[in-house]
């Protein structure tokens, strides 16, 4: 697994903003000639590289570039269409190319071997019932916990269910992952699939693994399937770890599921006892109205171990070993402006107080309100009130009008100079023709 640019040797920093920032650290040339060489070395016969949706033709060029002559097939669009996909498997199984560049959207079409999907999500069940006993002999029927392994049993069951019918409406014609011969498999941006499900009897815990992504499942079986027949996988990323601790687990249950077997940490609720640790804290509740008594995993433990086991699948490259040109911050660090809240803000904070309340006592429709509404209405309203109320007067102090005065006090400071600003908007942005 390459990661660029940085992963801090503690673990509990492995998020900070060094780790994102760095970018042309050569992830794209260092797999193009992995697998140049590795195919003069013998060692690769057919390898497959996936890249975000919009850098296929990026990806040819360069390689084209490093290796004039290499044999390289990358599918347009008109390829990935559903009455073309199978010549391209067709392609991918019988021809004889250096590399195959294709987007993530045709990474998941390249269809899996439905027996072996139901296989793995059986295992799966099988883990979340022997939770399921396991808790309710010691927490009772009618806990939480237990409420929310059957939900996900129920969710299990009925994708084994689709996949029986998979099975049975699957044309023997078809070339499923395992026929395509693929024995050398690389992803770039490997963030995308981190999304990764894992059974476990922990409930209530702030940084779990509580997603289900289908992207994620799909991969992680491809790549499985690739290095359980002795391949090779490449994963490249430059944010390892950007939303909770479970995602360093995940990683590893990728690249080395194997290894977390031979030391009995391959279950999740078995490897965050070794390398992770829970605390309660004192949190603001969404609605901003007052605080809550949370759990969630905030730090790692047994450093030393995790990062022994982890490195032997890490090729780290630092911030300071690139020594990529970035510019400098004014200031030597991101400058806060505050803005006071105004008593229409302060009013309105009240009613998504009264509207959590109703949530959490179930007196409306979640159809009608949820917390994702009142999540998305506080955001809207510190912006400007407006964005909520329009019929409110223009506050006096908004976020809005701080940062057109700092745009307008730079645009004076920078005149002479013809300075350029670039303003990122992530809420309320304008659209085409308003």
């Amino acid at each position: 697994m390459t990661i660029e640019p940085s992963l801090s040797r503690d673990l509990n920093k492995a998020a900070a903003p060094d780790g994102i920032l760095c970018v042309g650290a050569g992830k794209t040339a260092s797999m193009v000639a992995a697998i140049m060489e590795s195919r003069r070395l013998g060692l690769c016969h057919k390898a497959l590289i996936v890249v975000p949706n919009h850098l296929p033709a990026q990806w040819a060029a360069e390689a084209i570039r490093l290796y004039p002559n290499i044999k390289l097939l990358a599918p347009g669009k008109e390829h990935l269409t559903q009455s073309q996909r199978g010549e391209l498997l067709s392609r991918i199984a019988t021809s004889d190319y250096d590399a195959i560049v294709i987007p993530q959207t045709a990474f998941k079409m390249l269809p899996l071997d439905p027996a072996k999907v139901r296989d793995h999500i059986q295992r799966e069940i099988d883990t979340l019932t022997a939770y399921l006993e396991e808790m309710e002999a010691s927490n009772g029927k009618r806990s939480r916990g237990v409420k929310e392994l059957q939900k996900a049993i129920k969710r299990l069951e009925a994708r084994l269910a689709s996949t029986d019918q998979a099975i049975k409406r699957v044309s023997r014609d078809t070339i499923t992952w395992d026929e395509l011969g693929i024995d050398t498999l690389m992803i770039d941006e490997f963030h995308y699939y981190k999304n990764l499900y894992c059974p476990t009897k922990m409930t209530r815990v702030a940084g779990m693994p509580s997603v289900d992504s289908q992207r994620a499942f799909d991969c992680f079986l491809k790549v499985r399937s690739v290095l359980e027949n002795s391949g090779r996988v490449v994963c490249a990323t430059a944010t390892p770890v950007s939303n909770t601790m479970a995602e360093v687990y995940v990683c590893m249950k990728y690249l080395q599921l194997e290894t977390l077997q031979e030391l009995g940490i391959d279950h999740f609720d078995a490897w965050v006892q070794q390398f992770a640790e829970t605390t309660q804290s004192l949190e603001i509740t969404p609605d901003g109205a007052s605080y809550r008594l949370n759990t969630r995993f905030n730090r790692f433990t047994n450093i030393p171990e995790l990062s022994k086991i982890w490195q032997q699948v890490l090729d780290v490259k630092s911030a300071a070993e690139l020594n990529l040109p970035r510019p400098r911050l004014k200031g030597g660090k991101p400058q806060i402006v505050s803005v006071p809240a105004s008593d229409e803000l302060k009013a309105y904070t009240k009613e998504l107080a009264n509207r959590v309340e109703k949530i959490k006592a179930r007196r409306i429709s979640p159809h009608l309100d949820n917390m994702l509404k009142v999540t998305n209405d506080g955001r809207k309203a510190a912006l400007d009130i407006r964005l909520v109320k329009p019929d409110a007067p223009r506050p006096a102090q908004s976020k809005v009008m701080a940062l057109v005065e700092n745009i307008v006090k730079i645009y004076h400071e920078t005149q002479s100079d013809r300075g350029v600003q670039l303003t990122f908007l992530d809420l309320s942005t304008p659209r085409r023709g308003k």
